[in-house]
This record gives structure tokens, sequence and C-alpha cells, in this order.
């Protein structure tokens, strides 16, 4: 690993490597907690689809069924705000970045004071690797309401958009004279969930760094430094939702764990945990934690996982 400190690539050599093993004290269950060390510059961890992506797939989907109860019948508003080439290098540090994030936040609440906004920062495009940082802003909205729910933005209406957000960059000091916003909407439930796999994707991920290592070294650097660490790529909006997007159902249940019981921490093997466990059938209930029970489940323990918001029907892990 490029330029990391030994404990740092101790930690990425590691992820995966042991096992906290815990038992439910209400479900007599067992729970598999494997530890995975969340480094952007993991293979495992920072790919697409990784521990990365689960744990901010999960995130999004339980402030969404906070605000909004169950996740069918809901449609993404996407806008996605880019920057011109001439200014995109004026954001190689945390503070303008942030600033980026706050100045978007501040014209989309304008347009959209009563709803959930999911931000996400991607700092590359999908085909290259040249430094564009963009915000992908995702207005959440319920489409069974009264009165019904138009997702098509008309011309004015976006116009009214990158006016707004052109005068904010202007007022923050960068002279450009044009912006382009970009909207997509969706309107059926895998559109939606397609959708929040692409905001919470990480951007840049492992394969993405690998290859600035080699050739931008300086933007490598910069994008594994300390003044990244802990960087939020993922945001939200401030406020309160309108209560007509509010549904209740069985598939608004927010995750809670039961009451766990610590048995041991072990090195993860995968033949031991087959064999010895005899853990035929398992359930990624959070990521990277795995629930079971010697010779199977009952139709009792997925009514309990069900009831307790971890055994979750659409399949958003996947």
């Amino acid at each position: 690993m490029l330029n990391l400190p030994k404990s740092r690539s101790l930690r990425v050599s590691l992820c995966g490597e042991y096992v906290n093993h815990f038992q439910g004290q209400e479900s007599g269950l067992q729970y598999f907690h494997r530890l995975f060390c969340y480094d952007s510059t993991c293979p495992v961890c920072n790919s697409k689809g990784g521990m990365i992506h689960k744990r901010r797939k999960l995130l999004i989907r339980e402030r969404i069924k906070k605000s909004y109860g169950v996740l069918d019948d809901l449609a993404l508003g996407k806008f996605v705000f880019t920057l011109p080439s001439e200014i995109r290098s004026e954001l190689l540090s945390r503070d303008d970045l942030n600033a980026f994030i706050r100045l978007v936040r501040g014209v989309m609440k304008s347009f959209y004071p009563d709803r959930l906004i999911c931000y996400s920062v991607h700092l590359f495009g999908d085909r290259d690797l040249i430094f564009k940082p963009h915000i992908n802003a995702y207005v959440i909205e319920r489409l069974a309401v009264a009165g019904g729910c138009k997702m098509k933005l008309e011309a004015d209406a976006l116009a009214a958009v990158k006016s707004a957000y052109l005068l904010s960059l202007n007022h923050a000091g960068y002279d450009i004279a044009g912006v382009v916003v970009n909207y997509k909407f969706t309107l059926k439930a895998s559109q939606f969930f397609h959708g929040i796999k692409y905001l919470s994707r990480p951007c840049p991920d492992y394969n993405i760094l690998m290859k600035l290592a080699d050739e931008n070294p300086s933007l490598y650097d910069f994008l594994i430094s300390d003044e990244m660490k802990g960087f939020q790529f993922i945001r939200y909006s401030r406020g309160s939702v309108a209560p007509n997007q509010y549904k209740a159902g069985k598939g608004g249940v927010l995750v809670k764990m039961e009451k766990l019981v610590f048995k041991g921490r072990e090195k993860f093997n995968h033949k031991i945990f087959i064999d010895e466990w005899r853990v035929y059938e398992r359930i990624e209930v959070l990521p990277g934690v795995f629930c079971c029970r010697s010779g199977g489940f009952t139709p009792k323990d997925k009514v309990f996982l069900k009831e307790h918001g971890l055994l979750d029907d659409l399949l958003i892990h996947k």
C-alpha cells in the first residue's frame, strides 16, 4: 500500500480476519460481526458493493424510513450540480468541499423546504480519472398524495434552480458566467432503489484510487490524507418533512438490534463457520453482521427479525 502509515496498513491487512460472536438475549439467535476496516484504501471495503457502500445504503434507507415510513411508493427527483472545469482545482481542500456542499444545500432548501434531500459528493465522473467534484441532490417524494405528485420539472423551474446556483457561486467569489445542473426523476420502485445505490456508491472507490496512485500521485495523496479522514461524503437536509409524505406500514420498521451477549472474538474461518456451527443458512442483517441459528432458522426467527427491521424483503443490501 502506497504512502500509508504502518498502523493504517496493518488495519487494512487485517480487514475481515476476525469476528466478534454475540448471542441475542431475547431470540437466542447467534450473531457474527466480521471486523472490517472501512478504509478508503481497502479493496474489500471501498469497492462498489463493499462495506462502505453497504453501510451508506443502510443509513440512507433508515433516514428515509424515519421521515417517510414505508419505502414503497417513493420517487427521487435527482439533481446533479456540476462545476466548470476552470474552478474545479479550487476545491482540493476539505474546507472548500464543505463550503461547496453548504452552498448547494442552501440552494435546494429554498426550493424544497419540506422534503428530505440526500446529498452525496462524487469527486469523479463515471468514465475517467479527471477530478470533477459534483453533488448529487436527491429529493425524496411520496407519489400517492392528495392532489398528485408532479415529478417532471418545467424548463422555467429548472432554470430558476440554475440561476440560484450561479448566483450563489458568484457570491462565494467564483467568477463564472454559467453552470450546468442536470435533472432526472424516478417513478418505478426499481429505479428508486437503483438511485439510492448510485447515490451511496464510493467515489473515488478503490480502483480509482489505485489508478491515481500511478497516474496522479499528488491527487492520490490528498484523497488519502489526514485532512480527508472522516470526510462525510453523504449529507442530509435539515428540517421537518411535510406530514402528507409519511405512510405507516410494516415496511417502515426502523432497524432495532436486540440486546446482545458477547461470546468472544475469534479468527474468521469460513470452513469452521460452516462445519462447527452447522450454519447452512445465514442472513446479513446489517453490513458485516450475520445472523444464524445452528441447524437453520425457524419461522419464528424470521418473524422476529422482520419485526426488528433486520429482515428486509426489498433486499436493499444487494
